[in-house]
């Protein structure tokens, strides 16, 4: 077994484990996580399951292909909506990215700016 599959079912006993003894505080000791960590992985397993976990790296989420092609494609299609619109469109649809990850991303792909997003739009066309 690799270390990733490890880790992960590491991550999911942590998460059952708390609901076991119903004390997070506790479970977060004997697995050695803090317990702000519970909160981070079950907010991302309940959103995004396993696979979720895959990506949960130390110091953060590692944003997923499918949410940044979101982002890009609200971005495609609504150029002039900002990050904290985008965000709230993704929420709106059941995808919780926060309007830094958001603008991290179209910076990425250096659409960080309307005039950048109304530009790119119409050189497609």
């Amino acid at each position: 077994m690799n270390s990733i599959t490890e880790e992960i079912k590491k991550k999911i006993r942590f998460l059952e484990l708390a609901k076991e003894i119903g004390n997070i505080t506790e479970a977060a000791r004997i697995m050695g996580y803090h317990v702000s960590t519970y909160y981070n992985l079950k907010k991302i397993y309940d959103v995004l399951g396993e696979e979720g976990l895959r990506n949960h790296l130390r110091g953060g989420v590692r944003l997923i292909e499918n949410i940044e092609e979101e982002v890009l494609n609200i971005s495609n299609l609504n150029p002039k909506y900002g990050t904290l619109r985008i965000s709230n469109e993704l929420k709106a649809s059941g995808i919780k990215v926060s309007k830094g990850s958001v603008y991290s991303i179209l910076k990425k792909h250096n659409l960080n700016t309307v005039k950048q997003r109304t530009k790119k739009l119409t050189c497609n066309d």
